[in-house]
């Protein structure tokens, strides 16, 4: 996670399911870590889900080592059978992402964090 393309610093994500529903819930967010050196613009990022929708991310500057929880909103589904949550850069690239299943999605309150990640790192 937190790779370089063109020399542009990029997050990582991982996913916190805090409800059981379709849609995001009041608490379900996705944590973002700015694993370069230098400070990252948000505005023009966006997450998408399986089915595509997108939601544009907040234009906030993310400092270098830094993380900041973002609370997900419509149009974004995720299931409960598990899923897909995709982080684009501005050129609509995917640049990272975190995949859950129905088991994860059960278990309300916990982090997922990508698989290609080791243990304790988000």
């Amino acid at each position: 996670m937190g790779s370089q393309l063109s020399g542009v610093p990029e997050p990582g994500l991982a996913h916190r399911r805090s409800d059981r529903a379709h849609h995001p819930g009041p608490d379900e967010t996705v944590t973002l870590l700015n694993t370069s050196a230098h400070d990252l613009d948000l505005g023009g990022w966006a997450l998408l889900d399986r089915l595509k929708q997108r939601m544009p991310l907040d234009p906030i500057t993310l400092p270098a080592g830094e993380t900041v929880r973002i609370q997900l909103q419509l149009p974004l589904q995720l299931g409960n059978q598990g899923g897909l949550l995709t982080l684009l850069n501005p050129d609509g690239l995917k640049v990272d992402g975190v995949a859950y299943t129905g088991q994860q999605a059960d278990a309300e309150g916990r982090t997922v964090v990508p698989a290609s990640d080791p243990p304790g790192v988000v």
